[in-house]
């Protein structure tokens, strides 16, 4: 079965951290192998940037800047929809 990079993602990062990862591999049905070329997948940035969090003027919210992109998390945010963000950005 072929993935897409965001389901390799998804599936990595689903991995309890209790659980070993030849469990884990056998779980979901694929061979260690993979499980680690996935990772080098996912992982190809070696020179991570890094983002300036500061925060607003109103305690409750926290700007991101990328590149001119000033991104509003408010209090009550969607926490998965942030991490599909964060995912995003490391892309970048």
């Amino acid at each position: 079965m072929k993935y897409t990079l965001e389901k390799k993602r998804e599936l990595i990062d689903a991995r309890p951290a209790n659980q070993d990862i030849s469990t884990y591999c056998n779980d979901i049905g694929i061979s260690k192998a993979s499980y680690y070329r996935w990772v080098n997948e996912i992982n190809t940035d070696v020179n991570p940037k890094f983002i300036e969090i500061t925060p607003s003027t109103d305690t409750d919210v926290i700007n991101i800047e990328v590149n001119s992109v000033i991104i509003h998390v408010e209090p009550n945010y969607n926490s998965k929809l942030l991490i599909r963000l964060i995912h995003s950005l490391k892309q970048l």
